[in-house]
């Protein structure tokens, strides 16, 4: 899975497309966003992502092996709430796409690392907050 911006839009590509599409959905969005105001701050989204991360860090070692990630879609069910949602992000090439360093292995930084990526090309008016319109957009091109 490679990840790249296209410069009239500023969304991240996803070779696979699942995952992104998965991303966009309202119901993804209703989850992350904490106070309910239809907004997702950048806060928000970074508070998710680490909690979803130590949820599915079964061992504790700061780190998700390829075990650990396949199980995503069981241990962080209850914080995915969306089946396809829970599905996609536990296909190892999205671990792929996160494994910055190529160890086979995500950490927390990584993980967190990439979804900052994610939020800022969500973004749109790149007022570190996203609202309903701009999470509602396609992420691929």
């Amino acid at each position: 899975m490679t990840i790249g911006f296209n410069d009239n839009i500023r969304r991240p590509m996803l070779a696979t497309g699942g995952y992104a599409s998965s991303v966009g959905k309202l119901t993804v969005m209703k989850m992350v966003d904490a106070n309910g105001d239809h907004m997702v701050t950048e806060a928000e989204f970074k508070d998710y992502y680490s909690g979803l991360f130590d949820a599915v860090d079964t061992n504790k070692d700061g780190m998700l092996d390829a075990k650990e990630w396949v199980g995503i879609g069981k241990k962080g069910a209850a914080m995915l709430g969306d089946g396809g949602y829970a599905r996609t992000i536990s296909k190892l090439e999205v671990m792929d796409a996160m494994d910055s360093n190529h160890d086979h292995k995500v950490t927390k930084d990584e993980f967190v690392a990439f979804h900052k990526m994610l939020f800022s090309a969500m973004d749109a008016s790149q007022d570190k907050q996203i609202s309903a319109q701009e999470w509602a957009q396609k992420l691929l091109n």
